[in-house]
């Protein structure tokens, strides 16, 4: 299902250790999505985990939810490590698991070819 929606958020890091972050933000959402009944729904979440730079690249253990004022709630879990091929090309290992109380949950496993333009 594709939706339209703007995020935003604020948040920190804060170092852990030695290569090892920390970091939290809070994010609002604004969603049309046409299972709903308001044309727009508003949210409020959070994003949250640990970043650890490591020989490879980086590895996250990521977590995230989003609380609908409908009574949506969507939450999920993930694990990434990404290769520094070049400067702006990396490739990610994902697995991930999104919770939905509308919805069973989900596993995801992707491998994902990445290219950043600064």
């Amino acid at each position: 299902v594709l939706v339209s929606h703007v995020n935003g958020g604020a948040g920190g890091t804060w170092q852990l250790a030695d290569g090892l972050l920390g970091f939290a933000l809070g994010t609002v959402r604004v969603e049309h999505h046409n299972d709903f009944a308001q044309f727009i729904a508003p949210a409020a979440g959070f994003n949250s985990g640990l970043l650890w730079r490591n020989g490879l690249g980086n590895m996250t253990l990521e977590a995230k939810g989003d609380y609908f004022t409908n009574g949506e709630v969507r939450r999920s879990l993930s694990l990434n490590q990404q290769w520094e091929i070049s400067q702006n090309l990396g490739l990610r290992l994902s697995a991930a698991r999104q919770f939905s109380h509308l919805a069973t949950a989900q596993n995801e496993v992707m491998l994902e070819l990445k290219w950043y333009h600064y």
